[in-house]
């Protein structure tokens, strides 16, 4: 009974979301004018990403190295900081990468 209702307390969590959050600049190459942008979710909190603040922020920091913009690529990296035993992730680092244009 008792796992029953750790469950659906798990369950309850695992649905909360928060407010549209942009990334954050982690790194990249100013000289290839490439940009990496990273966030970070845990198992419990759901993140949707603010796509129209996280360009602009590529945008400006791109600016910033002396491009016009930046793009993003359609590819996503990911890895787990925070492992669980049963194979799960408690803490996840999503990195997306923009090519900063002239």
């Amino acid at each position: 009974m008792k796992k029953i209702i750790i469950i659906k307390i798990l369950l309850l969590l695992s649905a909360c979301e928060t407010a549209p959050v942009p990334l954050s600049p982690s790194g990249g190459n100013q000289a290839d004018g490439t940009l990496e942008m990273n966030f970070y979710v845990g198992i419990f909190l759901k993140k949707t990403i603010d796509w129209e603040k996280t360009d602009l922020i590529a945008k400006n920091h791109c600016e910033e190295w002396g491009f016009n913009g930046a793009e993003r690529f359609n590819d996503v990296t990911h890895e787990c900081l925070a492992p669980g035993i049963d194979g799960s992730c408690f803490r996840n680092k999503y990195t997306y990468t923009y090519q900063c244009t002239e």
